[in-house]
C-alpha cells in the first residue's frame, strides 16, 4: 500500500515539473515571439513598439562614462551601453546590475573587443539600440551655453560644452511632486490608461522645452486644456505639455512652426482641460501632463499605432540639468537667465531652407515696421545703379546691426564685421542671416524681398532675433 502511495506521488511529482517546464519554455517562446511582432519586416520597416523599462540609475551611469570618455582614447555611447543590457535582459531593468555595465566598459576600454564584435550574436540588440536612439538621441552633445563670469558673475560668458543639453520641464528652483503614474486608470470621456507623467506644482510655474524642436501643435484640447505639441528635428519625438494655466498658456511670442530651444519657456503650469468649453478650469490639482511619443514611421502619430513611453525614469535623469528663469516684470514672461546654442538648430534650418518658399521656417521675436513708400523708392534708386549693397542680404544684416550699435551713425570700420554674418538660409523671397561674435546684441535678422522677388531685388529687413539679456 505504501509503495503505491510512493509511486503515486512519485508521478504527480514529474507532472508538476514537466507543467512547470512546459510553462516556461511557452512563456520564452510567447516572450521571443512578442518581441519578434514588433520588430522592422520587410513589409513595414519600423519598430511597431516600445515598452521603455530602463532605470535612471543605469542612465546616470552610461552617461557618466560616456562624457568621462570623451577625454580618453577609447570614447564610449552610452545609448549603445543601454541598448547591450537591454537585450542582455530582455528589455527588464529590475534585472539591472552596476558590475554588468562595469564589465562591459572595461571590454571595451581594453581595445581588444568592440561593440559590434561583442553584440554580434545578440538577436535583440539592434532593436534596442534604434528604440534608445529615438528616445534618448537629442539628450546628449556638443553645445555653446552661457554661465557666470568668474571675474564678473555679474557678466555671462558662452563656454563650449559636451553633454546633457536636454532639461527638465519644470524650470528651475520652483518645487514639484511627482509619481510614476503612467498606466494609471483614467474616465473622463471614456476608460483608458494615462499615457503621461504628472508633474504637480504651482499655478503659473515655468514650463520650459525638454529638447530643442519646432511647435507642431498648440492650443485647446478637450482632455489636455490648453497644451502645445512640440517636435524633435529628426521628427522621432513628441513632447506634449498639457494642462496649461488659464487665460496666460503660453509664452506670447510662440506660434505652429515656432522653433525652440532645449530650456526656452513654453508656457505655465495650470489645471485646464476635462472640458469641451475653451479655457475652464476642470482639473482639481494643478500640474503638467508631460508626455514622450515616439515615431519611427509618420502612420504612428495619430491613432491606434501611437507610442507613448513611461518617463518617470527619464525625469528622475533629466532633475540634474534645470533652465534658470527670470520673470519680466512688464510683459509678465518668464525667460531663461542662460541662453543656449544648440547646434541642431543651425543644422535643421539650413535643411530645410531649401523648403522655403514663401515663409519663414520661425516667427521673428521682434518685427521692424516697413514703409513699403521707402522700399519702393529704395528698389529705384539700386536699378539706376545706386546703393548696390542692398542685393547682399549679408551686407544689408550688417550695416542693419551696425545701426543699432551705432545709432547716432556709422564712423569708419562697421562695429559689426561682414565675416561675422552668415546666411542660414536664402530662397527667392526669404533669407535668414545669423550675426556670430560676442558683441552683437541680435542673433537673427529676418529679410525679405518686397517687391521683385529675383536678384534684381532689394532686401529689406523685417524683424531680428535680440541676444538673451543679462
Amino acid at each position: 500500500m505504501i509503495k503505491k502511495i510512493n509511486i503515486k506521488h512519485g508521478i504527480i511529482g514529474e507532472l508538476v515539473i514537466l507543467i512547470i517546464l512546459a510553462s516556461f519554455l511557452i512563456y520564452q517562446n510567447v516572450k521571443e515571439n512578442s518581441i519578434d511582432a514588433f520588430l522592422p519586416t520587410a513589409e513595414k520597416d519600423y519598430i511597431k513598439w516600445v515598452d521603455f523599462d530602463v532605470s535612471h540609475t543605469a542612465m546616470d551611469k552610461a552617461y557618466n562614462y560616456d562624457v568621462e570618455s570623451q577625454s580618453e582614447e577609447v570614447k564610449l555611447n552610452w545609448i549603445e551601453l543601454l541598448a547591450f543590457l537591454g537585450a542582455r535582459y530582455g528589455g527588464d531593468f529590475s534585472k539591472y546590475k552596476e558590475k554588468h555595465m562595469a564589465d562591459l566598459v572595461e571590454r571595451l576600454r581594453s581595445k581588444k573587443e568592440t561593440m559590434e564584435s561583442i553584440t554580434k550574436d545578440m538577436k535583440y540588440y539592434s532593436y534596442y539600440l534604434e528604440a534608445y536612439t529615438t528616445i534618448l538621441g537629442g539628450f546628449v552633445g556638443e553645445y555653446e551655453i552661457q554661465v557666470p563670469s568668474e571675474t564678473n558673475p555679474e557678466e555671462k560668458v558662452w563656454v563650449k560644452k559636451y553633454g546633457l543639453k536636454a532639461f527638465l520641464p519644470i524650470a528651475k528652483n520652483f518645487p514639484y511632486s511627482d509619481y510614476d503614474d503612467f498606466g494609471a486608470s483614467r474616465s473622463y470621456g471614456y476608460k483608458r490608461v494615462h499615457l503621461g507623467h504628472d508633474m504637480m506644482g504651482q499655478v503659473g510655474t515655468p514650463i520650459v522645452a525638454v529638447e530643442s524642436g519646432y511647435v507642431e501643435a498648440m492650443g485647446w484640447n478637450q482632455y489636455g486644456g490648453w497644451r502645445i505639441g512640440i517636435r524633435s528635428f529628426d521628427k522621432k519625438r513628441y513632447y506634449y505639455y498639457a494642462h496649461l494655466r488659464k487665460n496666460f498658456p503660453y509664452n506670447k511670442s510662440l506660434e505652429e512652426g515656432s522653433i525652440v530651444k532645449a530650456g526656452d519657456v513654453i508656457g505655465y503650469l495650470g489645471r485646464t482641460g476635462y472640458s469641451a468649453t475653451e479655457n475652464t478650469n476642470n482639473i482639481d490639482t494643478s500640474h503638467l501632463h508631460f508626455g514622450l511619443q515616439l515615431i519611427f514611421d509618420e502612420s504612428q502619430k495619430e491613432g491606434v499605432n501611437e507610442i507613448w513611453i513611461d518617463c518617470y525614469d527619464l525625469i528622475r535623469f533629466l532633475y540634474r540639468n534645470r533652465s534658470e528663469t527670470t520673470k519680466d516684470m512688464e510683459t509678465k514672461e518668464w525667460h531663461r537667465v542662460y541662453d543656449i546654442k544648440d547646434p541642431v538648430v543651425d543644422v535643421y534650418m539650413e535643411e530645410n531652407s531649401r523648403n522655403i518658399s514663401k515663409d519663414f521656417p520661425m516667427k521673428p521675436q521682434i518685427d521692424v515696421p516697413v514703409d513699403m513708400k521707402i522700399v519702393k523708392n529704395e528698389q529705384e534708386s539700386v536699378d539706376q545703379g545706386h546703393s548696390p549693397w542692398m542685393l547682399d542680404p549679408a551686407y544689408v544684416a550688417q550695416v542693419f546691426v551696425s545701426q543699432i550699435i551705432s545709432p547716432e551713425g556709422i564712423k569708419g570700420e562697421y562695429p559689426i564685421p561682414y565675416e561675422d554674418v552668415e546666411i542660414l538660409y536664402n530662397s527667392d523671397e526669404n533669407t535668414i542671416a545669423k550675426i556670430n561674435g560676442s558683441t552683437t546684441p541680435v542673433r537673427r535678422v529676418y529679410m525679405k524681398r518686397l517687391i521683385r522677388q529675383d536678384k534684381t531685388g532689394i532686401w529689406t529687413v523685417v524683424g531680428y532675433d535680440p541676444v538673451e539679456q543679462k
